[in-house]
């Protein structure tokens, strides 16, 4: 689904960016001559040990364009997120005119050995009639700076990519991915192959599915000690369908319930990447791969919690 309007209309809502919800704007056709749109990560090569180098996101023939999301893998054994603001968005979705809102970027909240952003553009003066298209062409999406920290050679991959044109309807744009490497310290090892991109498609769970149990201990943040609340039987249940993007879903599970409860709730467990929630005007995050370094315990009743996953997946919620 990626970040079309409805999904960017919840991000809006819990970050106070009211003026996402003019999200309008006429629909061209796409890029000429039938050339594909691609988005490509573009890094200087190499660099030395100690050193900060940028990594450029950006995108070829595309049209019309009206928001866009990635998710990066790197190998953190190589490289770090600098410290500071990061990533950066580029000078081309706003190109046309149109005013662009960000996920707030704090790389102390991003999972080790990813990074995630996405950006939004609406009509910079709504109810003047003059609502200006998106942009048409090629050119930079966003910087991300890393800092290297040991020889070797580190992938720089796409996991996945959604886009999304400027139209009154907000369509996808689908697109090509091209990943790049690093070589740190005059390293000469070949990084470790990039996996095909995930391509967005809609799951359909099987009719006899019961989610398995919690298998994990518990996350106990500082304060009261949550409670795990139990996936509910299937009678009870709501399937959500997960495409391999990072799919926003409100929650009807009680107050106090651990984020590995709502990952036991998910099917098939090994699809699940992160788990973001906006909060306090921060992104906290949970990895079940990295569970030490996530800052995201628990979660309330009717909180909008974004679930990436890098295959179709179903989550399964108490209906309400």
């Amino acid at each position: 689904m990626g970040l079309k309007r409805k999904h960017w209309m919840l991000v809006a809502a819990v970050a106070g960016l009211a003026a996402v919800l003019a999200l309008l704007g006429p629909r061209l056709a796409g890029p000429a001559l039938g050339q594909a749109t691609t988005v490509r990560v573009v890094s200087p090569g190499t660099a030395s040990v100690g050193s900060t180098v940028g990594v450029e996101i950006r995108i070829e023939n595309v049209a019309n364009l009206g928001s866009y999301e990635w998710f990066l893998t790197y190998d953190p054994n190589i490289l770090e997120l600098a410290a500071g603001t990061n990533p950066v968005n580029g000078d081309f979705l706003a190109s046309s005119g149109r005013s662009v809102f960000c996920a707030s970027p704090d790389p102390s909240l991003h999972v080790v050995g990813t990074v995630w952003f996405g950006c939004v553009s609406s009509d910079p003066t709504p109810g003047d009639g003059n609502i200006p298209p998106g942009p048409t062409g090629s050119g930079l999406l966003s910087t991300v700076s890393f800092k290297a920290l040991a020889s070797g050679s580190s992938s720089l991959c796409l996991s996945w990519v959604s886009l999304s044109d400027a139209s009154f309807d907000v369509n996808d744009i689908p697109a090509q991915v091209a990943h790049d490497s690093i070589a740190v310290g005059g390293s000469s090892a070949p990084p470790a192959p990039c996996e095909p991109a995930a391509t967005p498609t809609p799951a359909t769970p099987p009719p006899d599915y019961t989610p398995p149990a919690p298998t994990e201990t518990p996350v106990t943040p500082a304060g009261p000690t949550p409670t795990p609340a139990p996936t509910p039987p299937p009678e009870q249940s709501d399937w959500v369908e997960l495409a391999a993007v990072c799919n926003p879903v409100t929650t009807t599970y009680p107050d106090g319930t651990t984020v590995q409860t709502l990952a036991a709730a998910i099917a098939p467990p090994e699809t699940l990447v992160a788990m973001w929630k906006f909060e306090g005007g921060f992104w906290l995050g949970y990895s079940p791969e990295f569970p030490q370094v996530s800052d995201l315990a628990v979660t309330s009743f009717l909180d909008v919690v974004f679930f990436c996953v890098d295959a179709p997946a179903t989550f399964v919620r108490p209906l309400v």
